[in-house]
């Protein structure tokens, strides 16, 4: 006949594989919730730069730019940014896309039909 196992020896090993996967569980959590989360920064105000200054200053901040149009807008020079979206001190996760419209050439009119 085999000996039986000491019942007390029996409840320390499964408790203790137990707090081990209670650790890991926890622990895998808090990774995945803080790798979705993301880090929220602040839109910067890129209005009135060019379009590459545009690109830097969002680059900085972990951001993305979209060129959502071009427009006319004979007050700011050729290539500066004339709108955002969102509007600066949006708060957005790093990574965002930020769409702007560019000031564009003056298109030619057409020629007499």
């Amino acid at each position: 006949m085999s000996p039986r196992p000491d019942i007390g020896l029996v409840l320390k090993r499964l408790l203790r594989i137990a707090l081990m996967l209670v650790i890991f569980a926890f622990g895998a959590f808090t990774v995945i919730y803080f790798t979705l989360q993301g880090r929220t920064v602040e839109v910067p105000n890129v209005k009135g730069k060019s379009e590459s200054d545009a690109q830097s200053a969002l680059d900085n901040y972990g951001l993305r730019m979209g060129i959502k149009n071009y427009q006319q807008d004979k007050s700011l020079p050729i290539n500066s940014v004339i709108d955002q979206d969102p509007a600066p001190g949006s708060l957005v996760k790093s990574g965002y896309l930020v769409r702007v419209s560019i000031n564009g050439r003056p298109v030619p009119a057409p020629a007499g039909n």
